[in-house]
């Protein structure tokens, strides 16, 4: 007990972490898009969309986020004569 209540290095050494100032603003962003579609008839087509964004915050105060978005579509095109 006497040895852990002297040991006097509690808190670890602050400049091991690497902070930004919380005030800095701005971010790196990186989009991108991919379709692909076909038309397997006059009235039938089908299209998939896969799109990234990538989003680095200048500041550590919040954390880097990346969103995988993917769609699909299937369209049926009806008419009346």
């Amino acid at each position: 007990m006497d040895e852990v209540l002297s040991d006097t290095d509690l808190i670890p050494e602050v400049n091991q972490y690497d902070f930004t100032d919380p005030f800095v603003t701005g971010q790196n962003r990186i989009n991108g898009s991919l379709v692909f579609g076909y038309r397997f008839s006059q009235t039938v087509t089908s299209n998939f969309e896969y799109t990234l964004t990538k989003v680095t915050p200048k500041s550590s105060a919040f954390p880097p986020r990346t969103n995988h978005e993917i769609r699909f579509n299937f369209k049926i095109a009806i008419q009346s004569r």
